[in-house]
């Protein structure tokens, strides 16, 4: 109940709207709730006096007898003047011990804060540009007594509510970002993060252990993003080997990335694995006969080359009367001025003999190609391609496979042939030598000339000469 005013009468209307009837809580016992059991018993005197105000005994006096007596904590309070440091009077007060819990809320992050942190997170800090805020709960704290004090230390769980995030090294804003990161002297970690690039979700976790020279000792860390738009700032962040190769596929559409980043040894360069989950990509290539739509499946690239899993398209083929595919399967592997070798399986069904095809295939093919100019469907399976660098400017590749020609027709001399048969290919090519051990094996199931069929015809040939000799 609250008084009236004294200048208001207590008679008056007035009065009647200062006297509040409010719910009162009566606590019986406030530590009801405490564990007495698990305090340590700490002797403490947290007010007297010395002979430097109105007590009896001088500083060091005081402080000797309070420590004779088994006193773990003393507060020497004289009136006028601070006794304090001890060592001014021939006393030490040892190391200070630290419990101490701090809440805030709503903090800034700018440079005041950067200038407040350890060293270690200042130098993070400054990695990128932030806009938003932080709520902070934390303990800074030191292990034993006064006697015998440890360092102080710290734990603090922080929530972040950015609006904006940017690694100063990195092209790539995130925005309406929540994160909750658990930050101690030698670690911090995500438990949870998320945010948005452009319309793309994003979410991270892990954490990052940090060694005695403050630098990052262990990182291990995980980035997904949801449907991201292939884009040149995306581009911009492969590997300097790679980026300017994948830009000639000129892809498009949108990808699911995980990025995963790993080092146990800060001695060792940084290890990163991103799986690309294309989400029925085009790509188009000068080298290609037609473009590839529809492309789905996995592209893993790492420090050491890139890696396709069950990558599937559909050639965007004029002309074709079923719908063709293909399939691949394999690794390259990079060296530091580009591809040094690698190994890939491809598979095509239903794809169309046209002059875009013959085009894009090597000279010594091209030729014999325009001749024969032949038109209709073929499937291909290539169980062994493999690259390898000769020299900066010579690669050497080995192929065996086979093609399955489906009524194929063909020009032969001016006559107008068909054929049904299977065309095996094994052998070397080397792009500045030519074809090497190349050998042809021609398993024609029907061969029709001028409207004559022959069946089971078989031919075999040595034919690195013969291609390396036409135009």
């Amino acid at each position: 109940i609250r008084r009236p005013p004294r200048s208001t009468p207590s008679n008056s209307s007035a009065a009647s709207d200062v006297y509040k009837r409010q719910d009162v809580e009566l606590v019986r016992d406030p530590y009801a709730g405490v564990r007495w059991d698990s305090f340590a018993p700490y002797p403490a005197n947290l007010h007297t006096h010395t002979s430097e105000s109105d007590g009896a005994m001088e500083p060091a006096q005081v402080i000797d007898e309070y420590h004779k007596r088994g006193y773990r904590i003393l507060a020497i309070t004289d009136h006028d003047i601070c006794t304090w440091p001890w060592e001014g009077y021939g006393r030490s007060a040892g190391k200070l011990v630290y419990y101490i819990t701090v809440d805030a809320n709503d903090i800034p992050l700018d440079a005041t804060l950067a200038a407040a942190l350890p060293p270690s997170y200042e130098r993070l800090y400054q990695q990128y540009d932030v806009e938003g805020s932080a709520d902070v709960r934390a303990r800074v704290f030191t292990s034993g007594d006064a006697n015998n004090a440890g360092p102080a230390g710290f734990f603090a769980d922080v929530s972040l509510d950015l609006d904006s995030l940017r690694p100063k090294k990195l092209p790539l804003t995130l925005s309406d970002v929540s994160a909750a990161v658990s930050i101690t002297p030698d670690s911090l970690n995500f438990k949870e993060f998320a945010g948005r690039y452009g319309q793309s979700p994003v979410t991270m976790a892990g954490g990052v252990q940090l060694g005695d020279d403050n630098a990052a000792q262990q990182v291990q860390v995980r980035v997904t993003a949801e449907e991201v738009t292939l884009d040149e700032k995306l581009m911009s962040l492969l590997p300097d080997s790679l980026e300017s190769r994948v830009a000639r596929f000129h892809p498009e559409g949108k990808v699911n990335l995980t990025v995963d980043v790993k080092t146990v040894d800060a001695n060792e360069p940084l290890g990163y694995t991103v799986a690309v989950d294309c989400l029925g990509n085009r790509i188009e290539h000068p080298r290609f006969s037609y473009p590839l739509g529809d492309v789905r499946g996995t592209v893993r690239i790492d420090r050491g080359g890139v890696a396709l899993q069950n990558i599937r398209a559909r050639p965007e083929a004029a002309g074709a009367d079923a719908q063709p595919s293909v399939w691949l399967d394999g690794r390259l592997n990079l060296a530091k001025e580009g591809l040094s070798d690698g190994a890939l399986q491809v598979k095509a069904r239903d794809i169309p003999f046209t002059p875009e095809l013959g085009k894009a295939l090597p000279a010594a093919f091209s030729g014999i190609y325009g001749d024969l100019a032949p038109q209709g469907p073929f499937d291909l399976d290539l169980e062994t391609v493999a690259f390898s660098k000769v020299a900066p400017d010579d690669t050497r590749i080995t192929f065996d496979g086979k093609a399955r020609l489906k009524t194929c027709d063909l020009n032969l001399s001016g006559a107008g042939t068909q054929l049904d048969g299977v065309l095996a290919l094994a052998g070397a090519y080397d792009t500045k030598g030519g074809f090497e051990n190349a050998r042809l094996a021609l398993d024609a199931e029907r061969l029709t000339i001028r409207g004559k069929s022959i069946t089971c015809l078989l031919y075999t040939s040595d034919a690195a000469d013969e291609l390396d000799g036409v135009d």
